[in-house]
C-alpha cells in the first residue's frame, strides 16, 4: 500500500536511520580515537581515585531482646506502634528510618573518647583528621561539650555539616533478610577515625534504643531507690534514738518511759519491715529491667590497624570509554546532518 506523501512512515525513517551505519564504518578511525579519549579521562580519574586510600570499618552486630525471640523493636521508642504496626527494629523499613536521624550522628560526634590517653571529643579528632578542603576552615574551631544545647550557633551549625558529612561515609546493611544480622561499615581517609567511629556510633545507637526501650521500667527502679534510701535513713536514724534511750534508761522505774521504748522498739520494727519489703521490691524490678533490656551482640568487628581498602580500577575506564564512544557518534551523526541540512 502507498502512503500518501505527508504521512508518517515508520519504514521510511527506519531506512533513513540505517543509512547512518555505513556512515560510521567510513569514519571508524574517529569513533575509536574518541572512544581511546574517553577512556583515558576515565583511567586517569581511576588512578586519582585509586591514590585516595580509603580505611573501611566494619562490625557486624545484632539487637536481641530477652523476651522475644526476634530482635527488639522500637515501637515504643517511636510512640507509634499500633495493633497492625510491627515494633521489631529489623522489620518494616524502622532500622532503615531510625539511621536517617541526624541527632544520632550529632550525639556521636559529642561523645567523649579515649585516644591513646588523649581524651578529646570525637568532633575534634573528626575534624582534625578528615581529609577534605571543605573542612578547612573548621579545625581551628574547638569544641569543649558534649550537649548540643551548650553550643554556640557556629558550632551547631558545624556540627550539623560533620554529622551530614560522616552519614555519607556509613553503611548499614543487611545482606540476608532471613538473618538479624546487621554491617555496619565506615569509609574515611584515616584509619583511627574509621575505627572510632564505628564503635562509637554503634554504642551510640544501642544507648539511645535501649534507653527508651526500658524507659518507664528504669525510672521505676530510680523511685525505688529512692524509696530505699529514705526507709533506710529513716531505719538508721529510730534504731540510733532507741539505742539512745536505752542507754540512758537502763532501768526503766516509770510506765511513761516503758511507754517511749515501746513505741521506738515497735517504729523500729515497722520501719525494718517496710525497708525489707522495698529491697525486695527493687531487687524484683531490677531483675525485670535486666530481663527487659535488649542485648547487642558484636558478632565480628575490624581491629586497629585498617588496612586500605582495595580500589576496583576499571569503573571510571569503561563508563569513560562508552562516554567517549557515544559522544563521537552524537558528533558525527550531527555533522552529518548538517551537511544534508546545508546541501538541501
Amino acid at each position: 500500500m502507498n502512503l500518501p506523501n505527508d504521512q508518517f512512515s515508520v519504514k521510511f525513517y527506519l531506512a533513513r536511520f540505517l543509512l547512518i551505519i555505513p556512515y560510521f564504518k567510513s569514519n571508524y578511525k574517529y569513533l575509536i580515537v574518541g572512544s581511546l579519549i574517553g577512556g583515558l579521562i576515565g583511567g586517569i580519574v581511576d588512578y586519582v581515585k585509586s591514590q585516595n586510600g580509603k580505611y573501611e570499618a566494619e562490625i557486624i552486630f545484632t539487637i536481641e531482646s530477652p523476651n522475644s525471640a526476634e530482635p527488639a523493636g522500637i515501637g515504643s521508642f517511636l510512640g507509634l506502634s499500633g495493633a497492625n504496626e510491627s515494633s521489631n527494629i529489623f522489620s518494616g523499613g524502622n532500622f532503615e528510618e531510625l539511621v536517617k536521624l541526624d541527632f544520632i550522628y550529632e550525639k556521636a560526634l559529642l561523645t567523649k573518647i579515649d585516644t591513646f590517653g588523649v581524651h578529646d571529643v570525637l568532633i575534634n579528632y573528626f575534624l582534625k583528621k578528615y581529609d577534605k578542603p571543605d573542612f578547612e576552615n573548621f579545625k581551628t574551631e574547638k569544641f569543649d561539650f558534649t550537649t548540643k544545647e551548650k553550643l554556640s550557633i557556629n558550632q551547631q551549625g558545624i556540627l550539623n555539616i560533620c554529622a551530614n558529612e560522616i552519614k555519607n561515609q556509613i553503611n548499614f546493611i543487611k545482606e540476608n533478610e532471613k538473618s538479624s544480622f546487621r554491617k555496619l561499615k565506615v569509609t574515611t581517609n584515616n584509619d583511627t577515625l574509621s575505627y572510632l567511629f564505628s564503635t562509637t556510633l554503634l554504642r551510640t545507637f544501642s544507648d539511645i534504643y535501649i534507653k527508651n526501650k526500658t524507659k518507664k521500667s528504669a525510672e521505676l527502679v530510680a523511685i525505688l531507690e529512692k524509696r530505699v534510701d529514705s526507709l533506710r535513713n529513716a531505719l538508721y536514724y529510730t534504731q540510733g534514738k532507741l539505742a539512745s534511750f536505752a542507754d540512758q534508761n537502763q532501768q526503766i522505774v516509770f510506765q511513761s518511759a516503758k511507754i517511749t521504748a515501746d513505741r521506738l522498739q515497735m517504729n523500729s520494727a515497722q520501719i525494718q519491715g517496710l525497708y525489707n519489703e522495698a529491697i525486695r521490691n527493687l531487687d524484683s524490678y531490677k531483675f525485670s529491667l535486666a530481663k527487659e533490656t535488649p542485648l547487642l551482640n558484636i558478632i565480628s568487628q575490624k581491629e586497629l590497624p585498617i588496612f586500605i581498602a582495595k580500589y576496583r580500577y576499571g569503573i571510571y575506564l569503561t563508563i569513560g570509554f562508552l562516554t567517549g564512544l557515544f559522544v563521537t557518534i552524537l558528533v558525527l551523526y550531527l555533522r552529518k546532518v548538517y551537511f544534508e541540512v546545508f546541501n538541501d
